[in-house]
């Protein structure tokens, strides 16, 4: 008998919320207070914290959500018993917690156990395969669990944590604070590569695991839009919001990250134009995406790292047309709908109180997740920009912001909200000067009809997976800096060999994407790895194009044998068709024949009949004539009598003498009955013969 797989009580808890979330229920809150349930067991007992349920929450889900999302919670935490109001002697009210530590079992827990099963066991063998130089250990629950997490999250992170500034320099005249890098160009721990690469796996290999994977990325989704403080209880039609792209969505949406970033942001922004949105970036975003462009295409094709080297290595772009965009951006936005923005931070002074100059620069000096000044400036200026233009406006409703710029780094929404909220901009629940384009593709999902409910989770997951396993920066340089310890042919052939996306897949595998693996040791193996792998993938170049020319081969040859056979059946059909329309012929000279030889018996029945009748009134006044001697008058009308029946009965005498005449009245007869017919002497005499008295048809 098979064991069930054991799962974690935190993997039970979210199949549990998936199941919940199956029942379409208008508010979903409701699910997701299954989630939230185990934590909140934490406290039974004690008095409910929203702060600290808060806290217990991230720390488990990584969510980032705030004791005002979790206050939103507690009239069905009271609903459903888990909390019960209090009110003291001071007529204060509170709520005691009154949840029991139990898990909540799903129905169908053992179907979430054989789909967790084969998952992990898939999983293991999938690793295997990897064969990566640092040992993986972790046991099945453990790789469900780093699995569940990672599409919880895809490529959110952070949450809601506000940065502390660790150091400060100046710029110029500014000083800037110092926030700790945790996203970009930062490595993704072992667990997100893992999990991110068997996913992708999953999908290009059409597993049957795929609606369940999706399925636990709407729960993710979800969450998105309680942190956030929506509430999707009625779908959007129509929409005025104007939304901003930074340099990175919009080289995404022109597909210069690859194809899978530009199907996941597609879906969202036709989502948002068919309601009548509109798709906007600023011209500083325009440079910064210029020059992004710029510094890869200058690099030497083996330093290239990051979306767009990557798309490059993959042939989804060419390099050609990329370099066109670089040259003349705005030529390939605009038939996507984008508008380009011209504004700098001094224009429309009205809108300045808005977001001041000193909310601007208290923006810039906390943005740390770029060092470079100009980096700084451009995402603080849009953010500035956009936010201004809202007048004003406060609400929770992204579709009734106006105004706002979406982005892809996880870190510059809080940011943004928080000094937003710090000069008191916007309340707790409203929406940010900046939102994350997780948070856009939720809203879109949910709020915008159902053509895409599924497409846009399917979509998203595949472009989170391509940016995780994309060559970094830091790989490359390690890889560099380990080129030396080889000798001058193996360096050649790693600076080949990591221009292609195969054998660069196989580096980011074998290190499943940490640069801190890599030593001198071990740079020899990876080479050796990296050259296989490439080997292989010419060999299977190779196999496909000769099955490609073995394809094109008995396609020219069954092309070939389908036109000879159409020509025999052509010439089957042609040789039909003359058969029958020979016959038809030959029907019609048939009918013309014996309509002529009608005519010609006629005329001959009438000349007999005539000449009877001559040589009988002949005889007749031969014998009956009055003479001298009767006898005489008896001998005339039996000689005349006589050549009468001779005439008649010998046809060397009438061949002689009657029959050219006749041919003659015959050959007439046939031209008229010819043209009665609608064809002509001529046509009809190589096909007759005259036997003497009538035609014929001439043998075949």
């Amino acid at each position: 008998m098979e064991v069930a797989m054991a799962l974690s009580t935190k993997a039970v808890t979210v199949f549990a919320t998936l199941e919940a979330l199956r029942d379409n229920q208008p508010d979903i809150r409701y699910p997701l207070a299954t989630l939230f349930e185990p934590d909140l067991a934490k406290f039974n007992g004690g008095v409910f914290d929203p702060k600290a349920l808060a806290q217990e929450i991230n720390a488990q889900y990584h969510l980032g959500v705030t004791k005002e999302v979790v206050e939103g919670f507690l009239p069905i935490f009271e609903q459903r018993g888990w909390v019960k109001k209090v009110v003291d002697s001071g007529d204060k009210t509170g709520f005691i917690v009154q949840c029991l530590p139990t898990t909540k079992i799903p129905e169908e827990l053992s179907s979430f156990q054989e789909a967790a099963a084969k998952l992990a066991d898939e999983f293991r063998e999938f690793i295997r395969q990897l064969s990566p130089i640092s040992e993986v250990n972790r046991t099945d629950a453990e790789l469900i669990d780093g699995l569940v997490d990672w599409l919880l999250l895809l490529d959110r992170a952070g949450g809601n944590k506000i940065q502390k500034a660790t150091t400060h320099y100046k710029v110029g005249k500014k000083i800037v604070l110092e926030v700790p890098d945790t996203f970009e160009g930062g490595a993704p721990s072992e667990e997100t590569f893992l999990s991110a690469r068997f996913v992708e796996h999953l999908f290009n290999s059409g597993s049957e695991h795929i609606p369940f994977l999706i399925e636990l990325s709407e729960v993710g989704l979800v969450t998105e839009v309680v942190r956030d403080f929506q509430r999707p209880e009625s779908a959007v039609e129509k929409t005025n919001l104007a939304i901003y792209l930074d340099a990175p969505l919009a080289m995404d949406f022109l597909g210069l990250s690859g194809k899978p970033q530009r199907e996941s942001v597609t879906l969202m922004f036709d989502g948002i134009k068919k309601a009548g949105g509109s798709i906007r970036i600023f011209r500083e975003s325009v440079n910064e995406m210029q020059a992004s462009l710029h510094a890869v295409l200058s690099r030497p094709v083996s330093q290239r790292t990051g979306p767009t080297a990557d798309a490059l290595r993959r042939r989804e772009v060419l390099e050609p047309w990329v370099r066109e965009v670089a040259a003349r951006p705005e030529r390939f936005l605009a038939p996507l709908g984008v508008a380009v923005v011209e504004e700098t931070l001094d224009m429309y002074p009205h809108q300045h109180k808005f977001f001041t100059k000193g909310a601007y620069e208290l923006l810039y000096s906390q943005i740390g997740w770029v060092k470079d000044d100009a980096a700084r400036h451009h995402d603080a200026l849009i953010a500035t920009l956009s936010f201004r233009k809202r007048g004003g406006t406060r609400t929770a409703d992204l579709f009734e912001a106006k105004h706002v710029v979406v982005t892809r780094n996880p870190s510059f929404p809080n940011l943004a909200r928080r000094i937003a909220r710090e000069q008191n901009y916007i309340g707790e629940s409203h929406v940010g000067p900046v939102i994350h384009s997780r948070q856009l593709a939720t809203a879109v999902w949910l709020r915008m009809g159902t053509q895409n409910k599924v497409e846009i989770p399917r979509s998203y997951i595949l472009s989170a997976c391509r940016r995780v396993l994309t060559l970094r920066k830091n790989i490359v340089e390690k890889v560099t800096e380990f080129k030396e310890t080889l000798s001058e042919e193996q360096a050649e052939q790693l600076e080949v060999l990591i221009t292609s996306d195969r054998s660069a897949q196989v580096l980011m595998d074998k290190t499943l994407g940490s640069s801190n693996v890599i030593d001198a040791k071990n740079i020899p193996t990876l080479l050796e790895e990296m050259r296989k792998a490439q080997i292989a993938e010419y060999a299977q170049e190779r196999d496909a194009e000769q099955a490609i020319r073995e394809q094109e081969a008995q396609k020219r040859e069954a092309d070939l044998n389908a036109l000879a056979e159409e020509e025999k059946k052509r010439a089957e059909l042609a040789e039909a068709d003359a058969i029958a329309n020979r016959d038809k012929v030959r029907g019609v000279y048939e009918r013309l024949v014996e309509t002529t030889n009608r005519k010609i018996l006629r005329e001959r029945f009438i000349f007999v009949a005539f000449t009877t009748l001559l040589v009988s009134i002949s005889a007749l006044v031969a014998f009956f004539s009055q003479g001298a001697d009767p006898i005489y008058g008896y001998l005339a009308f039996g000689i005349i009598l006589i050549l009468g029946i001779i005439l008649h009965l010998f046809s060397s005498l009438g061949s002689m003498f009657i029959d050219p005449w006749f041919k003659k009245r015959d050959h007439s007869n046939l031209g008229r009955t010819a043209l009665e017919f609608g064809l002509s002497y001529d046509e009809i005499f190589d096909q007759v013969s005259h036997n003497g008295h009538e035609f014929e048809i001439k043998s075949e």
